[in-house]
């Protein structure tokens, strides 16, 4: 899986990779330094990780939101 090129909210191109451990063992979600948007690492199948994925990134985004990240 490749690595993106940056933030696709802000465009930066730094990132940051997030565990989570206990269910995955790797980077599950991306975030933005600069603006701490959150996107998902895996979009499409690998056994459930899109989902995973997908959930992570996006309670982190609603934390970000409430100012509790």
């Amino acid at each position: 899986m490749a690595e993106p090129d940056g933030c696709p909210e802000c465009e930066e191109p730094d990132y940051l990779g997030y565990e989570v451990l206990g269910v995955y063992d790797g980077v599950l979600y991306w975030v933005c330094p600069h603006c701490g948007h959150a996107w998902p690492r895996f979009t499409e199948g690998l056994g459930g990780l899109a989902e995973l994925s997908a959930k992570y990134a996006e309670q982190h985004n609603l934390e970000h939101e409430k100012g509790e990240t």
